[in-house]
């Protein structure tokens, strides 16, 4: 039988305004691991300008977290074994394929010339850099060597949490209507994913 072809990486299209200062890395070029992968997500978070409109860096990161996402669903796809999480790693995969797709006109969209790339509110802008840091040190937590399985809960769980803030904080004081609806069919996915999660870990924990 032909080896079945890893699906090409969706990439975020390229900036339409040569005035938006260019912060923003390329997104994560599939690491083998969670572990990994979270480490690269952790750095990309905080590349990001502050003068930049948040609902805009908004985008960039959701572009982000659906990248590290797909990373995340075809690392567990090739190497864990568990039915249960396989099935959590292919709606995951499938979503993030989805949500890319749908971010790519919404990225053209708010890049084009004469776009308001620029923060109009300090109080904005400075909430979400401090959520920012908070999602940083949420993803730089702990997670000690184990099964690939456990591990890949562990660092998904660290994924959700850590999106979970960042919906609740576009949904707090984000001003663009697509931002925010985007923000609410997030938080709802993501809510939801996580409780399949925990779920498998409270059903496998072998320590109570």
């Amino acid at each position: 039988m032909p080896q079945a072809t890893k699906p090409a990486p969706v990439l975020p299209p390229a900036h339409g305004d040569a005035r938006e200062p260019l912060t923003h890395a390329d997104a994560p070029s599939d690491p083998t691991t969670p572990r990994r992968i979270i480490a690269t997500l952790r750095e990309g978070v905080l590349d990001n300008s502050p003068v930049e409109n948040p609902d805009h860096i908004f985008t960039h990161l959701l572009e982000l977290y659906h990248h590290s996402g797909l990373d995340l669903a075809q690392a567990q796809l090739r190497q864990g074994k568990d039915p249960q999480l396989r099935l959590v790693a292919d709606t995951l995969r499938h979503r993030s394929q989805r949500n890319l797709a749908q971010l790519g006109k919404l990225d053209l969209d708010q890049h084009s010339p004469g776009a308001d790339f620029r923060s109009t509110s300090p109080t904005r802008a400075r909430a979400l850099q401090q959520v920012l840091q908070r999602v940083r040190r949420t993803l730089a937590t702990p997670v000690k060597n184990n099964s690939p399985d456990q591990e890949f809960a562990a660092f998904l769980g660290l994924y959700y949490q850590s999106g979970l803030l960042l919906a609740g904080t576009q949904l707090r004081y984000g001003r663009e209507v697509k931002q925010k609806d985007l923000a609410k069919q997030w938080q709802a996915a993501q809510q939801q994913e996580w409780q399949a999660v925990k779920a498998w870990q409270q059903a496998t924990d072998t320590t109570r």
